[in-house]
């Protein structure tokens, strides 16, 4: 009896407890997110059926299970992963892998399955790299654990990691991040760089341990970080230069990596230029045993000496003093090298050779050493001879010169050619 006395009112009292109801979760809605966010019933603390009242009022749309946007919103199928695997209202839960990642970096094309380490995975978090295969939308997606725990201070070192440790060097016939022939090496370093802007290269010391081949990781790493620096460490280089890694702070095994981006070349063992360089073999040479950047190590002696005072043609074989006499002993003691098929009779300096006294001691080496044996077949007139060394010498006053007189074979020697250079004293 009672039921039929207050239906009427219990009906109308739920018509406006939904209306208040509905419009209190509409309100919260247009409060809590942007027009471009997804959210989720339990987002805002509501049912699924005062999600869909929503729906049918034309307020909100549904666009996958239990998943709505703002009718306004086109909605893809990346957002949608994003939202359920990758971070959900600032909350961090994962990351793209593989080739998404490449593809989020920009430098390949957009994947058959998309690839994801999330949180939300329920893979057992022991197997490594072991993965569910899902549908959004008809599209596959491949979903994984994250390497590690994700925080926001983190995530783009262990995505990086977890990029590094599958498409690095070692795969494909040892290619640098090439485990599939589209991909560009410079173009990813590029990429990897801007993508780790701000984080310094230390950052990845601590999360070592997640990696299964830690050198490989660590040049990897080197290379991202020597190609930030590329374009300032070259600048300091002319065009044809040649550059070895303590020229350029990093070990060998990156500047042979990055040769590989056909930005620069390796023109002899360990020796570099860049791609365009015309580097001869008295480049190489010279670089090597006589002048290094804005460094003198060393000078020509002999007949490669006479030969750059312009007196005879170039002999068969390179005559060197050097600094940089690796495995020679005593001063006189000379060795054989050879550079791309050409012989070198490399000798040990007593004394350290620098820009202020190379001319010095190669014209000693030369007056008091050499000159004395050495035209027995070949005969150059005095005077040329003479004439060649005094421009050589240019303004070296001969005090200069009588300064090492203890350190040449013959002190009556070489007065005697001083006075011939500078006149009798």
């Amino acid at each position: 009896m009672l039921m039929r006395i207050y239906a009427p009112i219990l009906k109308k009292l739920n018509y406006w407890l939904d209306i208040i109801y509905e419009d209190g979760i509409w309100e919260h809605i247009k409060r809590e997110f942007n027009t471009n966010e997804l959210f989720h019933p339990d987002d805002v603390g509501a049912t699924d059926s005062a999600m869909l009242d929503l729906v049918n009022t034309g307020k909100i749309k549904k666009i996958y299970n239990r998943l709505y946007a703002f009718p306004e919103h086109d909605v893809t199928v990346v957002d949608i992963i994003e939202y359920k695997y990758i971070e959900r209202h600032g909350k961090l839960m994962g990351y793209w892998y593989g080739e998404s990642f490449m593809y989020y970096l920009g430098i390949s094309d957009k994947p058959i399955i998309h690839q994801v380490a999330s949180d939300a995975c329920n893979v057992n978090a022991h197997h490594y790299r072991g993965a569910n295969e899902k549908c959004v939308l008809e599209e596959r997606i491949r979903v994984r654990k994250p390497l590690s725990e994700l925080t926001a201070d983190n995530y783009k070192i262990i995505c990086v990691i977890d990029f590094l440790s599958e498409y690095s060097i070692g795969q494909m016939n040892k290619m640098y991040f090439y485990p599939y022939p589209y991909i560009d090496l410079d173009a990813t370093l590029s990429a990897l760089g801007k993508y780790l802007q701000g984080i310094e290269r230390t950052a990845f010391d601590e999360y070592m341990y997640l990696t299964k081949n830690k050198d490989l990781l660590i040049l990897c790493l080197d290379l991202i970080y020597f190609r930030l620096k590329w374009d300032t460490i070259k600048s300091g280089f002319g065009k044809n230069q040649i550059f070895t890694s303590e020229d350029v702070g990093y070990p060998d095994s990156v500047l042979w990596a990055y040769s590989r981006t056909g930005r620069i070349k390796n023109v002899y063992e360990n020796l570099f230029a860049m791609d365009d360089a015309v580097v001869t073999t008295d480049d190489i040479i010279n670089y090597k045993y006589r002048l290094r950047g804005e460094s003198r190590i060393g000078f020509w002696f002999g007949k490669s000496f006479t030969h750059h005072l312009g007196l005879i043609d170039k002999p068969e074989e390179y005559a060197i003093v050097s600094n940089n006499t690796p495995g020679i002993g005593g001063r006189r003691q000379n060795a054989i090298h050879e550079v791309l098929k050409n012989k070198i009779r490399l000798r040990k300096s007593s004394i350290i050779i620098t820009e202020d006294n190379y001319k010095i001691l190669s014209v000693l080496e030369y007056i008091t050493t050499f000159r004395k044996n050495f035209y027995k077949n070949d005969h150059i007139d005095e005077e040329t001879d003479v004439a060649a060394l005094r421009k050589y010498l240019g303004n070296i006053p001969r005090e200069s010169l009588e300064y090492y007189e203890n350190s040449c074979t013959s002190k009556k020697l070489l007065h005697e050619w001083l006075d011939k250079i500078y006149g009798e004293v």
